[in-house]
């Protein structure tokens, strides 16, 4: 009976130090990370004309990997299907995303969101909101 209780305690032992060994130093995974470079704070804050090219370019990062960036505009709240999904794969990605303000848009309120997703589900977003005017 004392063996069996030894051999019972030794497989407990064992059995806790096995689990004691899971790897919890592994980094947690963590949203992506956006730091846009263009357009800057005082190109939104003064806002566009029509028919001009908005340039957005920037870097977007994350500790495992970036898997889409999706990319919509939206005029007065609605969508105006001119976003795009980009498939990445990659923990850092360079964004050059250029974005044509058509010559008859209607002036108002725009805002252009891009949404990036990494590989295990976590989003971050970079959006802002501007203004549009006619020439």
């Amino acid at each position: 009976m004392n063996s069996i209780i030894r051999k019972s305690f030794l497989f407990v032992c064992l059995s806790f130090g096995i689990l004691a060994c899971k790897d919890d130093d592994a980094p947690a995974n963590t949203p992506p990370v956006f730091a846009i470079t263009s357009p800057t704070d005082a190109q939104i804050e003064a806002g566009f004309v029509v028919g001009q090219t908005v340039q957005i370019a920037g870097t977007v990062t994350d500790n495992s990997e970036v898997e889409t960036i999706v990319t919509s505009i939206y005029y007065n709240g609605f969508d105006t299907g001119q976003g795009e999904t980009i498939q990445v794969g990659q923990a850092s990605y360079s964004i050059d995303y250029s974005v044509q303000i058509p010559s008859n848009a209607p002036a108002g309120t725009y805002r252009i969101v891009l949404l990036a997703t990494d590989d295990e589900g976590l989003t971050a977003s970079w959006d802002k909101t501007f203004q549009v005017r006619n020439q």
